[in-house]
């Protein structure tokens, strides 16, 4: 069954004055990440995940393990959960049948990414990777380090653990480690800059936001803050937030590198313990989502004080024409910079029909032809489409008929 709704689409995109929230799923949960994807909206928790079946809120756990995030995989979904028990692990989950399948064993996963055609997840036991997101296989270099979360630009991947950060240029398949000895970097962003910040986090008295000018081979402080637990970059923005942060270092705040000002977006944030930030993909307005103790709640409202953000535009516009269609659609598409393009297109069940495009691509407009037809080549049924791109931690997924 197709569970593709969109339930927050109601909230208009205009700012309603200064950091308004507003609440996009179920209250009274402890929210660990948020996706749009194939199944819908997913708020990965404390508690297993929760998804709108068109009528109620609903939710699955594995052994009522947490689950910290969740992906489509090949027309079923591909989560990963766990907080250290022998059930932890990655997980494929069938949404029409309800039930979860092991592919991977991993002690406390804390994050899943997929770049190309390769799924990272990092763990308690170190960083493992697939290119089929059913066969994995472990990082030898990273060790038994415990890995917290990943930051890709281009061929560059970067991961952070509880020692050092490990680099790559070459898209994984060689890492080195970074020089700095005991920088407990736990979440990671590339910004407009070029310069990647990190969370080192806790109380001590290290704890706070640092930056690298070469990748994570070496930081310098930002500013001192305890109980940090997340840094996002977007629209030209560097946002952070804590959870039980202590004033005036609460909830969600915007970091100027230039002016070295934070700016406090806490104001009207019902909970200011915050998991992890993030955005609503599907929405064309800039937002964004503050995953918290009690909920997710997004804003429109990117100012700083009385004075709009000069928001820079979405990476990337996405259509096709005709539509509906038949036999063949233009699916056209533009980037504002260069990276990795993935697009793929699935049927009204979520089942992966045909992959278009799986390669790097230079910025500008572009155009791929979709001729009706699946990997085998055979002519697909009349019927509603989606075709999804994915270009870096971007990812839009449109609609299209074929009508014969």
């Amino acid at each position: 069954m197709n569970r593709w709704i969109i339930v927050i689409t109601l909230l208009f995109c205009v700012a309603l004055g200064a950091y308004n929230w507003n609440i996009i799923g179920p209250s009274g949960i402890d929210v660990l990440n948020y996706r749009i994807t194939m199944s819908g909206e997913i708020f990965s928790a404390t508690s297993g995940f929760y998804y709108y079946d068109g009528t109620n809120w609903q939710s699955d756990s594995y052994g009522n393990l947490p689950v910290k995030d969740f992906q489509d995989f090949n027309g079923v979904n591909l989560l990963i959960t766990g907080d250290g028990s022998d059930s932890d692990g990655v997980y494929t989950y069938d949404f029409p049948t309800n039930t979860f399948a092991i592919q991977e064993w991993v002690l406390n996963p804390h994050f899943m990414e997929q770049h190309g055609t390769n799924w990272w997840v990092g763990s308690d036991e170190g960083l493992d990777t697939s290119t089929d997101g059913l066969n994995w296989n472990t990082i030898a270099t990273v060790g038994n380090n415990p890995c917290y979360d990943i930051a890709i630009q281009g061929d560059t991947l970067v991961v952070g653990t509880t020692t050092h950060v490990y680099i790559s240029f070459d898209n994984g398949v060689t890492w080195t480690q970074g020089q700095d000895n005991g920088n407990q970097i736990h979440r990671i962003a590339y910004h407009i800059d070029g310069k990647l910040y990190g969370i080192y986090p806790g109380s001590s008295w290290s704890s706070g936001l640092y930056s690298s000018t070469d990748h994570g081979d070496t930081w310098v402080n930002e500013f001192w803050s305890i109980n940090m637990t997340d840094v996002y970059s977007d629209y030209g923005i560097l946002f952070v937030c804590w959870n039980q942060g202590q004033p005036p270092d609460i909830g969600v705040a915007q970091w100027d590198p230039l002016s070295q000002v934070l700016t406090s977006m806490s104001g009207n944030l019902p909970h200011t313990d915050v998991n992890r930030l993030t955005e609503n993909m599907i929405i064309n307005c800039p937002n964004l989502v503050a995953c918290t103790i009690d909920g997710a709640w997004m804003t429109t409202d990117l100012t700083v004080g009385s004075n709009p953000v000069d928001v820079p535009p979405l990476q990337m516009d996405l259509w096709n024409y005709p539509n509906p269609f038949n036999p063949e659609t233009y699916i056209n598409f533009a980037l504002k910079k260069a990276g990795h393009v993935l697009i793929d297109i699935y049927n009204a069940k979520g089942q992966h029909v045909s992959t278009l495009i799986n390669a790097d691509m230079e910025a500008g407009s572009h155009s791929v032809v979709w001729d009706g037809k699946n990997e085998s080549g055979r002519s697909v049924k009349s019927g509603v489409y989606f075709y999804r791109m994915k270009s870096g931690r971007y990812t839009s997924t449109k609609k299209m008929i074929l009508l014969k």
